[in-house]
């Protein structure tokens, strides 16, 4: 019987643990990073504002002008092919960014 009640006892101490944790993880973790949410709101590189590429980590003036001034993209790669961005900064905000497709739909008459 102490062995049962040990083993209960051990599972609701584990089960409580791991509840905890997951409730310091939701108080600790940033909804908000720099003002853009790190899931689900991604900025196109086409269509967003200057003030919201200054949130973006490394965006000095001069390389807001140069993303602002080599709009469209085709694809957020085109920030290196194009030389807009550096390697090691486009890996700064790679996961930040998109473009999204831009061709306009068919109108049926």
């Amino acid at each position: 019987m102490k062995k049962v009640l040990g083993v209960i006892v051990s599972g609701l101490l584990a089960a409580a643990a791991g509840y905890g944790a997951i409730l310091a993880y939701r108080r600790v973790r940033p909804e908000r990073r720099d003002g853009i949410r790190e899931q689900g709101e991604l900025l196109d590189l086409n269509s967003c504002t200057r003030e919201e590429l200054a949130k973006l980590p490394g965006m000095r003036p001069d390389v807001l002008d140069r993303v602002i001034d080599n709009r469209p993209y085709r694809n957020k790669l085109d920030l290196v092919s194009r030389l807009v961005l550096p390697q090691y900064e486009y890996e700064q905000i790679s996961h930040r960014v998109v473009v999204h497709d831009r061709e306009e739909p068919v109108k049926v008459a």
